[in-house]
Formats: C-alpha cells, sequence, structure tokens
C-alpha cells in the first residue's frame, strides 16, 4: 500500500479496506465490536509470538468446522489452511470468500 500511495495518514483506511473490510463504511456490527472490544487481546504485540497448538489425542472429537478466508484477507489461504491440522479429526473445509477481506460476511451480504 505504501509503493501505491505513500500517505500515512490514510494507509490505516486504506488497509482496512483493502484487507479488513471492503466496504466504503464501516459495517455498523463491526464498529460495535470494536468499540466494545476488550483490552488484554488489542494490538498486534500481544498475538505476535502466541501459536495454536494441536489438541492432545484424548480430546473429545471437536466438531465439523469451516475456515472461511477472504481472497484480499490479511490472512492468507497458506496460513488459515494451517489450522486444519490443529483439529483431531478430518472434517474440516475451507472456503475462499470471492472479492472479499477478512471480514467477508459483512462485506458480501
Amino acid at each position: 500500500l505504501l509503493q501505491q500511495d505513500p500517505d500515512l495518514y490514510t494507509l490505516d483506511e486504506r488497509f482496512r479496506k483493502e484487507y479488513q473490510c471492503r466496504t466504503e463504511n464501516i459495517p455498523q456490527p463491526l464498529a460495535n465490536s470494536y468499540a466494545h472490544a476488550g483490552t488484554v487481546w488489542a494490538g498486534i504485540d500481544v498475538v505476535k509470538d502466541w501459536k495454536a497448538e494441536k489438541v492432545s489425542d484424548d480430546t473429545t472429537r471437536m466438531p465439523s468446522s469451516m475456515i472461511m478466508v477472504g481472497e484480499y484477507d490479511f490472512v492468507n489461504e497458506l496460513s488459515a489452511s494451517k489450522w486444519k491440522a490443529l483439529f483431531n479429526h478430518p472434517f474440516v473445509r475451507m472456503k475462499i470468500l470471492n472479492e472479499c477481506s477478512h471480514h467477508g460476511l459483512l462485506e458480501d451480504g
């Protein structure tokens, strides 16, 4: 994004519109979520070293699941696909939401 436009003042909004939520304005449910977000998991520094781990072999079978990732999501398909290995069964599907970013279900209503 900086190569396209070096204006740091507009960078956050351009990132949001490209990779986070591809709508002209932030949808109200998302705005409400951000307004009521907690403080423990706030910001990238608290999650940068976090790593999900596979459940132990004696864990009750997890439910069937679908991993969804947007075509323009900041969490790319390769990163999302690694979650499949963390489930203790093979019933995990992945769906790429075309023309969407991270909050694709709020974009393509």
